[in-house]
């Protein structure tokens, strides 16, 4: 009893009406397609070179076919940006909603949605009133069973490290900037900040310092602020010669990478022994 399980029904839906693919593989090529819109939406709104980043970055790669709802809230809210932006208010609700279902974190990533319709006092209201009912609707059913609802609190600021030296080292230094950036991925990241960073960098960052301790705890939290980073790096390119340019961004890709196909890695293979177990007792108990 946590997020509207959107994308887990659709999956389950996939799974139940054409059983050649398992479940697993529905659930990864529907966050994979999730991805594949968020990379067009953003060569629509900022680029191709954001929309290039985004599309190559290991780091977006590896969680860009996982099995999370969290790409799914990324495309449904640069979705609704795009709508605004597009004058179609009803249907930037309905996608803000969407994302807010999946996941309540996408607020972070629609806060430009203030500044898109601030003088438009009738839209404003529209479509806030369109895209948070329905999460306040499903948050008021989940009340009713307590019993399901996990303990969250702890992920704002759980273990007091907010705006602490591990704050800083663990999101700037490690994960911007080891995991995710390439630490070459700075370089163009840096100069990318300027001009974009009240629509694409502020609402990720205030995410980050809201939930602290998870943002802290939990590296695919950051999967929310990766379009404001690809972004930013892609502007930043932009910006560079074409030979400092291709330095960066092959050496960005290349120590990021470096970290990342851990992420790949079966240390533990016999889980996957216990697994293959686990299924063939199951299918025997079903026939």
């Amino acid at each position: 009893m946590v997020e509207f399980p959107l994308y887990q029904t659709i999956g389950a839906l996939l799974a139940k009406t054409f059983p050649q693919l398992p479940l697993e593989i529905w659930l990864r090529l529907l966050t994979v397609a999730a991805s594949a819109g968020t990379v067009v939406l953003l060569g629509l709104m900022a680029g191709l070179l954001p929309a290039l980043v985004f599309a190559v970055l290991p780091y977006s790669v590896y969680y860009g076919r996982s099995i999370l709802p969290d790409p799914h809230m990324v495309f449904w809210a640069l979705f609704s940006l795009w709508l605004l932006k597009k004058n179609r208010i009803l249907f930037a609700g309905i996608a803000a909603a969407l994302a807010l279902l999946t996941k309540p974190m996408a607020i972070f990533l629609l806060l430009p949605a203030l500044w898109l319709l601030w003088r438009r006092p009738k839209y404003f209201f529209l479509y806030w009133i369109i895209c948070l009912l329905p999460l306040v609707a499903w948050r008021k059913w989940i009340l009713q069973f307590p019993e399901g609802i996990p303990v969250s609190t702890w992920l704002l600021n759980g273990n007091g490290i907010r705006f602490k030296g591990a704050w800083f080292h663990w999101l700037f230094a490690t994960r911007l900037g080891d995991i995710i950036l390439g630490f070459w991925g700075l370089i163009p990241f840096g100069l990318g900040l300027a001009g974009n960073f009240f629509f694409w960098v502020a609402g990720p960052l205030l995410y980050l310092i809201v939930f602290a301790t998870g943002n802290v705890q939990h590296d695919y939290y950051q999967i929310l602020i990766i379009p404001a980073v690809a972004v930013c790096a892609g502007v930043g390119l932009r910006r560079m010669p074409w030979y400092v340019a291709t330095i960066s961004f092959v050496f960005m890709l290349a120590f990021s990478w470096f970290t990342i196909r851990s992420y790949y890695w079966i240390n533990r293979p016999e889980i996957v022994e216990a697994g293959k177990a686990a299924n063939a007792i199951l299918r025997v108990r079903q026939k």
